[in-house]
């Protein structure tokens, strides 16, 4: 009788699923303008008041630069995510060839498996039809092939987790201002400021298309006391019977909609432009406050 020590004779078929792992998971590097790495957290801000609220971020990575964009989010839904992109496409002054995600709900209807290259939605397939990128999706539980995006975006939350902020506006703020000085500093892997090496990769950007899409950005909002909702640094009047209730914002190029939980159109405003938020602050219809 023969008997085979297990450990040994499995040795071979270790060693090899060990060479194919450690050769699967090589850190790789991306030419300039070739891709970017998208992906939504949760994370939990306290507020001076002391109430800890819950917000998704947004997270976006060029892969050659380490350029980063950031932003809160109310929702993941896939128009919310398509509204985010557009606004760092157009930051970017230009959009890379492919962008790689994890398998996200709104990007994908299938997700990317061993045995699947995965399915993109419809919708989104419109979306990067307009703007002329590809979408890679990762592998489903392989957390190797994003992780450009998997460590950067935890010093992100662990910033909005450990401050302490006035409000969900004053959180925006500084979380773009935290961004900022991130793009700033010099990265460890490449010994140059994301901020300097992203004007070498805006050459190999593809062009952006002769205007953006009509998308919207959707926000959630208390009320306050006095009938406003503040967003951007300028208050909206909204009529006197949503006063402390939340109520959802979508807001659009040109106008600012106010909307019940539920969807239903409650009023509208003008968007009001950057260069005139500090001189006029307020948005108001008079009628807004008629039962008060």
């Amino acid at each position: 009788m023969i008997h085979y020590d297990d450990d040994n004779y499995l040795l071979p078929v270790r060693m090899r699923n060990k060479e194919i792992f450690r050769e699967a998971t090589v850190r790789f590097e991306t030419l300039p303008g070739e891709q970017a790495q998208v992906d939504f957290a949760e994370a939990r801000p306290r507020y001076i008041d002391g109430t800890v609220d819950k917000v998704v971020l947004y997270f976006f990575l060029l892969g050659f630069s380490r350029w980063k964009d950031a932003d809160i989010s109310e929702n993941q839904r896939r128009k919310t995510l398509m509204y985010l992109m557009e606004q760092t496409f157009w930051k970017l002054g230009g959009v890379v060839k492919e962008v790689l995600f994890d398998n996200l709900t709104p990007v994908a209807s299938k997700a990317r498996t061993l045995r699947s290259e995965g399915e993109l939605a419809e919708d989104w397939k419109r979306f990067e039809n307009y703007y002329g990128f590809e979408t890679r999706l990762s592998m489903a539980y392989r957390a190797q092939t994003k992780g450009k995006v998997e460590r950067p975006i935890d010093p992100v939350k662990r910033f909005i987790e450990s401050e302490v902020f006035l409000s969900r506006e004053h959180l925006r703020r500084e979380l773009k201002r935290f961004i900022q000085e991130e793009n700033e500093k010099i990265h460890s892997t490449t010994r140059e400021k994301p901020v300097e090496r992203l004007e070498k990769e805006r050459g190999f950007l593809q062009p952006l298309p002769a205007r953006p899409l009509e998308l919207a950005r959707v926000e959630r909002c208390k009320v306050s006391k006095d009938c406003f909702i503040s967003l951007d640094g300028v208050r909206y009047s909204v009529p006197w019977e949503y006063v402390k209730k939340e109520i959802e914002v979508r807001v659009t190029e040109a106008e600012v909609q106010l909307l019940t939980l539920k969807g239903s159109l409650i009023a509208s405003h003008r968007k009001m432009p950057i260069s005139l938020r500090d001189k006029y602050p307020y948005v108001v219809q008079r009628e807004h406050f008629a039962g008060l």
